[in-house]
């Protein structure tokens, strides 16, 4: 398990953790708003939040979408995503799964799926 968090040791940034993960990587992520987007590809990540956390990722100002992602899976739990210019979430020939998140903002659709992972 990968943590971020503004303490010695963890991850400073969900990027920073998503850099070094591996496939089936899990991420706990620590309360706060991360201004970040990101582009995955044939990987297997599931980005959570830590007990109790309130987890923003803000892609405002961000011409594509807050999580990118082409083949392999991506699971979010708990987090709130929110979308600048694009959509928050594209993703393609993707196993998605969604529990417990909220999607804000964005001109774009909030998800946009193509294709089937499997």
């Amino acid at each position: 398990t990968l943590e971020v968090a503004a303490r010695p040791g963890a991850y400073a940034t969900i990027g920073e953790a998503l850099a070094d993960a591996g496939d089936d990587a899990l991420i706990t992520v620590a309360a706060g708003t991360y201004r970040e987007v990101f582009e995955l590809a044939g990987r297997r990540v599931t980005l959570v939040a830590a007990d109790g956390a309130a987890v923003v990722v803000d892609g405002a100002g961000a011409d594509r979408p807050v999580f990118a992602v082409q083949g392999g899976s991506l699971a979010l739990r708990g987090i709130e995503v929110r979308a600048g210019d694009a959509g928050a979430i594209s993703a393609d020939d993707v196993e998605l799964t969604v529990r417990q998140c909220v999607f804000a903002g964005g001109r774009g659709p909030a998800l946009r799926i193509r294709g089937t992972a499997g």
